[in-house]
């Protein structure tokens, strides 16, 4: 008997051809767009924090106690290197740098700006965070005889490739220390702080020009998978361990507002989804009274009525989902892989540490979620037909609708 409601369900279902491609084209076209979008802000808020992840703070950040508060070389991590080569070593950590920075003044002949210095390595750099395709302009071949510098500053500084900066800092012994620079790389990690004063030097250079041991580091950054847990690692409890949500509460304020932005979207296209199949099926109901009241009649059961109606408006959300699926696959793939050149406002979306082009992430949760949300709209748009139907009996019905 199941399966003579469910062959019925079908063939009612697409009675009315032009009417069952309308809502399934409704459907189709709501979700498309919903899940797109929805990839197009997950992955604009993604590249925003994988870039101050991967340039700047990794998944956790160690510093010497009072660095954090005084901002001075004073406070360093002086066996940074012993501890990073240790922490590499640990079974929850993809990758850790060490870092060595300074606040200083970058001078041209007619151009000054405030800088912040940058020890790095950067083959570990590299292997961190994918150092080099941040370069926009020259190469990190020849870093130990000059420096990168962050793309915003190099603006401001009016320098290229070639030119010379000078760099003035304060060393551990409160000398002002000055250093001619070769700029050898431009680069744009689309991290705000490192782009407009970033001078990216060899770590033995800094480590120099500051008067401190190349052993020692202000910062040690950590990709890891679980940086909470190893928050808890007993080398690191002389030191001050922050996570990355806290380094950046703003990043983490505007993964809240994407995601809170998302759901009321999600809400409203579901509402109209919901809305869509509502109207069908009712209409499709009052169109047929006549039809169950003698299925009534001749012993078919109100059960039975309620599961046909039930299959007929699960055939038409999933044949909607299936069509939005597979549209809004097709999109997510193309950002996924492609991306949406947005080259045009290049300048304006620096500002707001974007790439020129935005990537999607291709997520299945998108696509269950949605298959959820549809299958739940389905069940509740057949409840107001159905309570049509239980208000009457068999007789009525044909007396009403001859």
């Amino acid at each position: 008997m199941f399966s003579l409601v469910l062959k019925i369900a079908l063939k009612s279902a697409f009675i009315r051809p032009l009417r069952s491609f309308l809502t399934v084209l409704m459907i189709a076209l709501s979700m498309s767009v919903m899940i797109t979008l929805e990839g197009f802000y997950d992955g604009m808020v993604q590249s925003m924090t994988q870039s101050v992840i991967r340039s700047q703070s990794g998944d956790l950040s160690l510093f010497a106690k009072g660095y954090r508060l005084h901002g001075q070389i004073d406070y360093r991590i002086e066996e940074a290197k012993a501890l990073t080569q240790s922490l590499r070593e640990h079974p929850q950590v993809d990758a850790a740098v060490m870092r060595l920075e300074a606040q200083g003044l970058a001078q041209t002949a007619h151009k000054a700006s405030g800088a912040t210095l940058i020890g790095i390595d950067v083959l570990a750099e590299e292997r961190f965070g994918g150092f080099s395709e941040f370069v926009v302009d020259g190469t990190l071949d020849s870093l130990s005889h000059g420096a990168a510098i962050g793309s915003a500053l190099a603006k401001r500084l009016k320098v290229r490739i070639g030119s010379k900066v000078v760099l003035s800092v304060v060393d551990q012994e409160r000398t002002i220390q000055s250093i001619a620079l070769r700029i050898k790389a431009v680069v744009r990690t689309s991290n705000i702080a490192r782009d407009e004063r970033a001078l990216f030097v060899d770590y033995p250079v800094a480590a120099a020009l500051l008067g401190v041991s190349p052993e020692s580091a202000t910062q040690i950054a950590l990709r890891c998978t679980e940086p909470h847990a190893l928050q808890t690692h007993p080398d690191l409890r002389a030191l001050e361990s922050v996570r990355f949500e806290a380094l950046h509460p703003q990043l983490a304020q505007m993964r809240t507002l994407t995601d809170l932005f998302n759901t009321l979207s999600f809400g409203i296209v579901m509402s109209v989804v919901f809305i869509g199949i509502l109207g069908t099926m009712y209409v499709s109901v009052l169109e047929r009274i006549r039809e169950f009241g003698m299925l009534l009649c001749i012993g078919y059961g109100f059960g039975r009525l309620c599961a046909q109606v039930l299959f007929e408006a699960l055939a038409l959300s999933l044949a909607g989902f299936a069509l939005g699926a597979l549209l809004s696959f097709g999109l997510l793939l193309y950002l996924y892989v492609y991306g949406l050149d947005l080259s045009a406002f290049a300048q304006g979306l620096e500002r707001f540490g974007l790439f020129s082009v935005l990537y999607a992430p291709l997520d299945p949760g998108y696509f269950l979620s949605t298959l959820y949300a549809v299958i739940g709209a389905a069940s509740l748009s057949v409840i107001a037909p159905l309570r049509r139907i239980a208000k009457l009996t068999p007789v009525e019905v044909l007396k009403e609708y001859p």
